[in-house]
Parts: C-alpha cells; sequence; structure tokens
C-alpha cells in the first residue's frame, strides 16, 4: 500500500500534535502529582478525611447541584467561645458551580439580636445556656459547632436574610495561613498586612489603634478581611492548589467548620473535624473548652497548658 505525500504530511502533523499534547498533559500532571505527593504528606489524615465526604457531596457543597449561600463567620479567637470565638465580621457567600462572590458583609454590629432562643434547642442546652445564645456574640456558646450553626441561620432569617444554604467558620489564624499562600495585602489606612501580623493585627492592635472608635475598628475588619477574599479570587489555578494545602494545618487544628442544610452532606461532613461535631457515641471524646464569659478580649495575650493523666481507681 503506498501513501501519498499528502496523507504522509498529516500523519506526522497528527503525531506531531499527539506528542505535544503528551508533552503539555504531563507538563500539568507532572507539577500536580509531585503537589499532592510531596506538599501533602504531612496531613494525609486530614485529606483522608475530606475524601470521605465523597465527590457527590462536594458537589453539592461546591454549588455544582444548584447554588449555595452561606453566612461565613469570622471568629474573633480574642474572646472565647465554645466553636472559637465570637462573630466579629460575616459574610454571605455564594457558590455556583465553584466560583465564589460576596454578596454582602458586615461587622456584628449589623447582626439583630434576640430575647429568646431564635428555635427549640435539646433540654441539656437550654440548661447549659439559657437564652444567651439569643444573642448573636453568644450564640456559638456550645462547642457543637451545628448548634451554633442552626442559631446563625435562624437568627439570620428572623432580620430578614435570605435562605442559607450552611454556615462555614474561620478565624484569624486562617487569614494568616491563606496571605502565606497569596501575599500581603494593604489595610484602608495604609499599613502593610502579612501573614506574620494579621493575627496581632486583628486581635490586639486594632484595639490599641481604634480605642475610642470601635465602630471604625469593626470596619476596618470588614475591609481587610474584603481584601484577603478578593485577592484569593485574583489567585491562578496553581496559587488555590497551594491555598488548600495551606488550609490543611488550620483545618487540623479545628480552626474551619462546615454545617450544610442538606441532610446527606450534613451525615458525612459530621464524621470529619469540619463538622465540628461532638458525638454523643462511642467510641467519642472529652474536650477541654474554653469561655470568655466577661467579653474582655483577653484571650489573645493568654497562654494555656492541658495536661491529660490516666488514672484508675482499685476496690479498695
Amino acid at each position: 500500500m503506498q501513501v501519498s505525500g499528502n496523507d504522509s504530511s498529516k500523519k506526522r502533523s497528527a503525531i506531531k500534535f499527539v506528542k505535544l499534547l503528551s508533552a503539555l498533559i504531563l507538563a500539568i500532571l507532572i507539577p500536580l502529582i509531585s503537589f499532592v505527593v510531596y506538599e501533602t504528606h504531612s496531613h494525609v489524615g486530614e485529606i483522608k478525611q475530606l475524601l470521605s465526604i465523597g465527590s457527590d457531596n462536594g458537589k453539592q457543597i461546591l454549588g455544582f447541584k444548584g447554588q449555595q449561600r452561606y453566612l461565613l463567620a469570622f471568629q474573633n479567637s480574642a474572646e472565647a467561645r465554645g466553636t472559637g470565638g465570637l462573630i466579629g465580621a460575616y459574610a454571605i457567600v455564594r457558590i455556583d458551580h465553584g466560583r465564589i462572590s460576596i454578596e454582602q458583609s458586615g461587622s456584628n454590629i449589623d447582626l439583630i439580636n434576640r430575647q429568646v432562643l431564635p428555635l427549640s434547642m435539646p433540654a441539656d442546652f437550654v440548661k447549659l445556656y439559657g437564652n444567651d445564645p439569643a444573642m448573636w456574640l453568644n450564640s456559638n456558646l456550645s462547642p457543637h459547632f451545628p448548634n451554633a450553626a442552626l442559631i446563625w441561620m435562624k437568627l439570620w432569617q428572623m432580620q430578614g436574610g435570605k435562605k442559607l444554604d450552611g454556615v462555614m467558620a474561620i478565624d484569624p489564624t486562617v487569614v494568616s495561613y491563606i496571605l502565606r499562600t497569596v501575599g500581603p495585602i494593604q489595610s484602608a489606612d495604609g499599613d502593610l498586612v502579612t501573614a506574620d501580623n494579621v493575627v496581632k493585627l486583628t486581635l490586639s492592635d486594632m484595639y490599641v489603634k481604634y480605642e475610642t472608635n470601635n465602630l471604625e475598628r469593626k470596619k476596618a475588619l470588614v475591609d481587610l478581611l474584603t481584601k484577603v477574599f478578593a485577592k484569593v479570587q485574583a489567585s491562578s489555578s496553581v496559587q488555590k492548589l497551594h491555598i488548600m494545602k495551606a488550609l490543611l494545618e488550620p483545618y487540623k487544628e479545628h480552626r474551619i467548620l462546615f454545617y450544610s442544610t442538606n441532610t446527606k452532606t450534613q451525615a458525612a461532613v459530621a464524621k470529619t473535624q469540619l463538622g465540628g461535631v461532638l458525638s454523643r457515641t462511642a467510641p467519642n471524646e472529652y474536650r477541654a473548652v474554653v469561655e470568655n464569659v466577661d467579653g474582655n478580649k483577653m484571650d489573645y495575650y493568654l497562654d494555656r497548658e492541658i495536661k491529660i493523666q490516666d488514672l484508675s481507681c482499685s476496690p479498695d
């Protein structure tokens, strides 16, 4: 069989194209595989946990089965609450097919308190906390994150907010890990905010700087968080991979929490650290919980140490 010059040329072009395509695929896959293998080896347990949520639930969370609207709570760990810290700022985040946008953001001054719990809670919860969690600043006294999430969503609905599909919570340390990846930002008053100073800035320095104007401090905090989010949005695909890797550490430290109103998704999330769940069934856990009941923002300055000792009792 003879091959014409034209056919031979097409064949060489096809082979050249396949080689080029293969090289391109390898150029993408090799760094990605290297990232997964070498960059995340110290977080295998966390990755395994997150993968257990499953791709179907992941699609639900990321809005591939219909857009999702979440309350993003920024917890101020200078004043400890059961889930980490009181809500200092918030954002309403919309996720549609993986694309994230902010619909609304503000400080806790925008959030309307109530006199009584906005929904029925278990008897042991009411016995411990009474109606205190009807106030946004005390709404997450319980260390069981679903309790806080349910209260937050109901309080938001009661003040006229749109229906929410879940809740996310982070703290200043999470922001520091993000900035370590995307680089510094400039605050509204010109200060350079970096991974190394953002925790001190938000939990200490801002209180000194705005000592006589707490409203301006809250505005500055919201502005800072908005700029961080904008920088994440503008980051490249490779940077986003590194952001994901960076967030494994605060995830391990229970600094990133999530709740979904989708029953199936929440059941999967609840089995991971992401859910912030205190289980009632064995094998469960004991947890040391710090609550700052004085409202003094002193937790930033305190060091804590917990010692665990295994003891047994004899019949004598």
